[in-house]
């Protein structure tokens, strides 16, 4: 599971909160992001006959903690884009395109 939100987690004791309270549902957290949410708020806003389907391929680099740094952002953006264009072309149809 992906948790998303409106605020930067850069603790370990707010990412270790984090992961009880979801582990208190049976969910198991993989991953922190926070730009997700904002878009889809945003999109919920529009009018119905204009709002856009919304999925989101992430990469996602660092640990939420007060270590967390950028030697990993280039290779996370790589692999993200790849998939996303490889999912793109295989499960969209070209009408859709």
């Amino acid at each position: 599971m992906v948790c998303t939100g409106d605020k930067v987690v850069a603790s370990e004791v707010a990412k270790e909160e984090i992961i009880n309270l979801l582990e208190t549902h049976s969910y198991y957290l993989r991953a922190i992001e926070m730009e997700g949410a904002a878009i889809l708020r945003a999109i919920t806003f529009l009018p119905k006959e204009i709002r856009p389907d919304f999925g989101m391929v992430r990469g996602i680099c660092d640990d939420a903690t007060h270590t967390k740094n950028d030697d990993w952002h280039k290779i996370a953006a790589k692999f993200s884009a790849k998939f996303a264009v490889d999912f793109c072309r295989y499960h969209i149809p070209l009408t859709h395109r």
